[in-house]
């Protein structure tokens, strides 16, 4: 046995693990930081420690390094909310929360983000200069011709009024409000 109280993890323990993320924490840097964890307390109850110590170690080695440090910093960590020794699920359960909370933080972060984009873009285009009166009617009618389909042009639809009316029917074509009659 090593005069070391905490063995590093195999390499081949913790690249076995399935859905390992990408940005995970180093087992080295996993170690350190699962030996500060328990020398926060008090001697633990722990079955086999060593198996405890891979088992903790390996934990936080599938979790982001600043994720890591937040849950064995002894100020504001784990050995801050609890007085005795985590079961491993409690570690896990600690990471999982700050994952969540960040992920929260950044959803929100976005939101705030698009929201100012929105209004920048609501601004800019409040600062154009609208249209006159005059050039509303011009572009949409003056309210008095209907929804300007008598003033469609054959070329823009590709069939004649007539066309139309015989597509729609007479009645139909005499039933739609506002329209130009002629």
């Amino acid at each position: 046995m090593d005069d070391e109280p905490f063995k590093t993890l195999p390499k081949t323990f913790t690249n076995g693990c399935l859905n390992e993320p990408k940005n995970s924490c180093d087992p080295e840097v996993a170690t350190r930081r699962a030996a500060i964890l328990f020398g926060c307390y008090r001697k633990g109850d722990a079955a086999d420690p060593e198996t405890y110590a891979a088992a903790v170690a390996a934990v936080l080695a599938s979790f982001p390094q600043p994720v890591v440090y937040a849950v064995t910093d002894p100020l504001r960590g784990l050995p801050s909310q609890s007085q005795f020794l985590p079961t491993v699920a409690e570690v896990r359960k600690a990471c999982d929360a700050i994952v969540e909370r960040e992920g929260r933080a950044a959803e929100s972060d976005y939101r705030v983000r698009r929201q100012l984009e929105e209004r920048r873009e609501y601004e800019e285009l409040r600062a154009q200069p609208r249209l006159s009166l005059a050039e509303l009617k011009a572009k949409y009618g003056d309210g008095h011709g209907g929804w300007g389909i008598d003033r469609i042009p054959e070329k823009a639809i590709g069939i004649s009024r007539d066309e139309l009316i015989g597509m729609v029917g007479r009645e139909e074509w005499d039933r739609i409000p506002n329209r130009k009659r002629g």
